[in-house]
């Protein structure tokens, strides 16, 4: 009897301390597994692959959009090329812009202004008319550059994604 129930305790001991060892390396796979993807889903969102957009027979006032990635891009031929506004009391330090992008018009080029489409909602398409962007959903204004034209939504600018130039052809997805 006594051998008997020593060889239970003794089962039961190892199949706890089995059991134990299967759980931390389950635990100690799934860190390193989700490392992994996550540096694999960085990779891919990395290699979004450049979209093209056609400028050479836009006219003044016209949006072209292209879908890049999940976003939407547009590019805006401008009617009014006004230089961004630099007042001392803004919110300027948010808007880090590209070495290629001009601070007075925050674009390469300064007829045209390459954007994400999408207000401060980030859902909700944008509104051209008359010079301006209206976000659909919130109601913001924003003026060609991308900039808020009211002082009360100072806390949100329009998206500009990396592009650049190649002759007639607006590439989106990376800066040169």
């Amino acid at each position: 009897m006594e051998n008997r129930r020593l060889l239970f305790r003794v089962i039961l001991k190892s199949l706890f301390f089995v059991g134990l060892f299967v759980l931390i390396a389950v635990f100690v796979n799934s860190l390193f597994t989700n490392q992994q993807d996550n540096n694999q889903k960085v990779k891919k969102e990395k290699q979004i692959a450049t979209v093209a957009i056609d400028i050479s027979d836009m006219r003044k006032g016209e949006i072209r959009k292209v879908r890049w990635g999940v976003k939407e891009a547009a590019v805006l031929y401008r009617q009014f090329t006004k230089k961004a506004q630099s007042e001392e009391g803004s919110d300027s330090s948010k808007d880090t812009l590209h070495k290629s992008l001009s601070t007075e018009t925050r674009s390469i080029k300064p007829e045209y202004f390459v954007f994400i489409n999408h207000g401060d909602s980030g859902n909700c398409p944008l509104y051209y008319a008359k010079g301006e962007f209206n976000d659909t959903c919130s109601k913001n204004v924003f003026d060609e550059n991308g900039l808020p034209v009211f002082p009360n939504q100072l806390s949100y600018q329009l998206t500009i994604p990396p592009h650049y130039f190649d002759g007639n052809l607006i590439k989106i997805g990376a800066w040169e």
